[in-house]
């Protein structure tokens, strides 16, 4: 069980890692299918 004083810094540290993994989520995406479609159509 968590104290009153964990909680703060347990939700900090879980608002971190969930933007981590959002933006390499993100990444992943544009790298393989905007990304694709981008560098097609400006090689093209």
């Amino acid at each position: 069980m968590t104290t009153e004083d964990d909680t703060p810094l347990y939700s900090e540290k879980r608002r971190r890692r969930m933007r981590r993994i959002t933006w390499l989520v993100i990444a992943a995406l544009v790298l393989t299918t905007g990304g694709s479609t981008v560098l097609m159509m400006l090689f093209s």
